[in-house]
């Protein structure tokens, strides 16, 4: 995600950023200063006096401590997610679709042999066939954060990508392939057609060659 620093005009990739009710709040690489960003649709509860130190809400530089329920990122921000943008308040749970079930229970066969190579790939492709790829790296990304998984997970959630970018260069299941057969004979046609319109054009000319 991008955005154009109101101080420096750049337009610079959003890397560390927090987002409030009163705006938002980032650090620009072009720059090299924390910027904010005053949401104007926000008003203040007119009961509640401004306490003093209130201001922008900080960088998130500590802790992961909140997990997006949709795409599984791990980050201190509590608002919105920095990777998929979801929004926290808003997330409705009821909106994700269903956890296949192959791909459920070869997770838990990862679960119990997490160093069985064998169990990651059939998990991945019960993914895979299910086309929820992103189950996958959701439940990867959730493994990732606990002690020792870090690795391996990162590792597995470069193999579902390079599952990803396969996928969609393969020719879609069921679609119709061509037949030689039938493409030698659609060949034959046109040069059939080509032939004959040859023949005519020649013909026309003839004629009005002896006109002449």
């Amino acid at each position: 995600m991008k955005i154009q620093c109101p101080r420096c005009k750049e337009i610079v990739e959003l890397e560390r950023f927090a987002t409030s009710e009163q705006g938002l709040r980032f650090f620009c690489g072009a720059c090299g200063e924390q910027v904010f960003v005053e949401n104007r649709r926000y008003l203040p509860p007119p009961a509640e006096a401004p306490t003093p130190g209130d201001g922008p809400p900080p960088i998130p530089g500590g802790p992961s401590d909140t997990v997006c329920p949709k795409c599984g990122h791990a980050q201190a921000d509590p608002v919105a997610c920095h990777r998929c943008g979801l929004v926290f308040a808003r997330f409705d749970p009821s909106l994700l679709p269903p956890d296949p079930p192959e791909a459920v229970a070869a997770w838990e066969r990862v679960r119990e042999q997490p160093q069985d190579e064998q169990a990651h790939e059939a998990f991945q492709s019960a993914c895979l066939s299910a086309g929820r790829l992103d189950f996958a790296v959701r439940r990867y990304r959730h493994w990732s954060r606990e002690p020792g998984r870090d690795a391996q997970a990162q590792r597995m959630l470069e193999r579902v990508a390079q599952l990803g970018q396969a996928s969609l260069g393969a020719p879609l299941a069921g679609a119709p392939r061509d037949n030689p057969a039938a493409t030698i004979g659609r060949v034959l046609k046109w040069l059939a057609v080509l032939i004959i319109l040859g023949s005519l054009a020649y013909v026309a000319v003839t004629l009005l060659g002896r006109r002449d």
